[in-house]
């Protein structure tokens, strides 16, 4: 079999056991989804990821249990290519990497306080 037919075969494989992020946007949320199987005891399991942003800015996000799967739940704050490095105590999960690729968005961003009586979003 070919080299370039067994990569293309490999990159139609859920990368690690996850789901989600496939059409990711900044400003909304998306959800990294980790199958564990063997079964294991979710509670029993760390997972984190360091997210890096186009313009090298890191946000450590923790997994959390729902349905018997690991999720982490990730924002983009900004459209480009984001990297992730997992951390985790299973090693199958531990040091792996990957990218997620974030669109622009209409979405007017996270809600912060502008001054004592006013609001603002993050991307105005």
């Amino acid at each position: 079999m070919p080299l370039i037919l067994v990569a293309l075969l490999l990159a139609a494989i859920p990368a690690l056991g996850q789901q989600g992020c496939g059409d990711a946007q900044a400003w909304s949320p998306c959800d990294l989804v980790f199958d564990l199987t063997p079964p294991e005891n979710p509670a029993q399991v760390e997972l984190r990821a360091e997210f890096r942003s186009p313009r090298h800015k890191t946000f450590l996000l923790r997994a959390f249990t729902e349905d018997g799967k690991l999720v982490i739940r990730f924002t983009p704050t900004e459209a480009g290519a984001w990297d992730y490095r997992l951390t985790s105590s299973l090693t199958r999960l531990d040091g792996k990497t990957a990218q997620i690729n974030a669109k622009e968005s209409d979405a007017p961003g996270f809600v912060r306080t502008a001054n004592v009586h006013h609001f603002a979003t993050e991307n105005m």
